[in-house]
């Protein structure tokens, strides 16, 4: 393990020392969460409506969009010629839904342009973050048990400071599900504590 030790500073009874180490965060690949968008072009303002309704499924959201009027432009004359509306949707879905989830896109595909941002696996920030400062502190505590052995002094945590994990590169592409996921299930996650010695 590769890791870093800086003793602050000795006294008469104690010192400190700070070590930065990472833990793993398993991910659950059983979901798989894409961020899509959609862009519509129609004359007519309401069938520009009434396609954007179309693009909501139960397993994906439309997170926000907008809608503007479209002109052309020749020898400095302006004209009208529509509607445009950029869509932004979050899709979460089983893996084994791929199918259908192709399907969908084939279908949305024949009134929207549509790019596809982001694909891998869905995280729930939130238990990863619980897992994640578990495991740190673990980490952390066992370290300090380890150098009060060594030392023959009480060695306790004094803090703990946790950084964000890798970004993981996803890919660009249109078919979604054909698009490769990250290589591995899961994510390093950088800190540093301090433990004080006395």
């Amino acid at each position: 393990m590769r890791y870093l030790i800086l003793f602050l500073g000795v006294f008469l009874f104690g010192f400190e020392v700070i070590k930065s180490d990472v833990v793993d965060i398993k991910i659950n690949t059983n979901k798989i969460e894409a961020n899509l968008n959609a862009f519509i072009i129609n004359k007519n303002l309401s069938l520009v409506i009434k396609n954007i309704s179309k693009l909501k499924s139960d397993f994906c959201k439309i997170e926000n969009y907008t809608i503007s009027p479209l002109y052309s432009y020749k020898k400095k004359e302006k004209k009208f010629i529509g509607y445009k509306s950029d869509v932004f949707l979050k899709c979460v879905f089983d893996k084994k839904r791929g199918n259908e989830f192709e399907r969908y896109l084939h279908t949305i595909s024949g009134f929207a342009q549509i790019s596809i941002n982001k694909i891998g696996y869905f995280e729930d920030k939130e238990l990863i973050k619980k897992e994640f400062k578990i495991k740190a502190y673990s980490k952390a505590e066992k370290f300090a048990k380890e150098l009060s052995n060594k030392l023959n002094k009480k060695c306790f945590v004094k803090s703990v400071e946790f950084y964000s994990p890798n970004n993981e590169d996803y890919g660009k592409g249109i078919r979604a599900f054909n698009m490769p996921l990250p290589s591995s299930n899961k994510k390093k996650f950088s800190f540093y504590y301090n433990v004080e010695c006395l």
